[in-house]
């Protein structure tokens, strides 16, 4: 991996992480790479309140007990997860 860090180093326009869509400025993206981190952690402290917030710190949730829910089955897809 730090084969890649040098060459990056490098070669800044080689590195995808530089561009903003399709032009490339590495400030700009570091930029939204930093509000998009911010936002995430945001967005998870919510979740943990409100579910810290939601039941008793001892409670185990039936989801919990019955395991990951798997997603329903896309309208046309002929494959179902009941079969898997």
């Amino acid at each position: 991996m730090n084969e890649l860090n040098s060459y990056f180093a490098r070669h800044p326009l080689e590195n995808p992480a530089n561009y903003l869509g399709t032009e490339f400025d590495p400030a700009g993206a570091a930029a939204y790479r930093l509000r998009l981190r911010s936002w995430k952690e945001r967005y998870r402290a919510r979740l943990r309140a409100a579910q810290r917030a939601q039941k008793p710190s001892g409670a185990v949730s039936q989801r919990q007990r019955q395991g990951p829910m798997q997603p329903p089955p896309a309208a046309h897809c002929r494959y179902s997860f009941n079969l898997l």
